[in-house]
């Protein structure tokens, strides 16, 4: 049935025959300029350690991050100089600056829709091994949920184990416009169900744009096609 109305209507040639340009994929790492430019703040208690004010929800590029969530403290996100003060860091997937989360659950909210999403995690406080889960949503409608396990045992690329739990999500194919994700932390320690790090966002546009130069060109073949016609007749 779809050939059929394929070939009998043009409009539906202009889908098919449009070149695509790939839209690309997007990296967001809060060592952009604009970033580094908030953090000006020293934490004497941190050592080396700098940080920006504490914001509820902030947008960077075609992503906003809003954190909610359950904490008893105060909620909100900042962004320091490093996950802690050691180098090289221990940790495979979190470098440089990094956004540090005040809550268990954070909302990633893009501005068009993805097919692609990966991201570094870490958690601040804990002994034992613990999970997030990531949901994925679409206009509002659940398309997914996955579990990913924090491990500290995990062997760093710098060589021994990380101190903390770490974990790296990766998803394709799926196309959505949100994610939620939610820390449970360690049951042994509480704490880090609200202190945890994000880092190395990366995202992917879900799919290809057409050229407006093709657009004009096909729509251009078109109405030659109808006035060949009309002289046939």
């Amino acid at each position: 049935m779809k050939t059929r109305l394929a070939l009998a209507s043009p409009f539906v040639l202009v889908a098919v025959l449009l070149l695509p340009v790939s839209a690309s994929a997007s990296s967001i790492t809060f060592d952009e300029p604009s970033i580094t430019a908030l953090i000006t703040n020293t934490c004497e208690a941190c050592g080396t350690l700098y940080y920006s004010p504490t914001y509820p929800s902030f947008t960077v590029g075609g992503l906003t991050m809003t954190v909610t969530g359950n904490s008893s403290s105060v909620a909100g996100l900042y962004f320091r100089t490093a996950f802690d003060a050691r180098s090289p860091y221990p940790y495979d997937f979190i470098s440089g600056n990094v956004a540090q989360i005040h809550n268990d659950a954070l909302w990633l909210t893009f501005d068009d829709p993805v097919r692609t999403l990966g991201f570094g995690v870490a958690l601040n406080a804990t002994l034992l091994p613990s999970t997030m889960s990531v949901a994925l949503f679409k206009n509002g409608h659940s398309v997914g949920t996955y579990v990913m396990p924090l491990d500290r045992t995990l062997v760093s690329i710098f060589g021994g184990t990380n101190s903390n739990s770490e974990g790296q999500f990766l998803v394709q194919g799926r196309k959505f416009d949100s994610a939620l994700l939610t820390n449970y932390g360690d049951s042994f320690d509480d704490r880090s169900r609200f202190n945890w790090v994000i880092d190395n966002i990366a995202y992917e546009p879900s799919g290809p744009v057409p050229e407006p130069a093709s657009l004009l060109l096909f729509g251009t073949g078109l109405v030659g096609l109808r006035a060949w016609r009309k002289r046939r007749q």
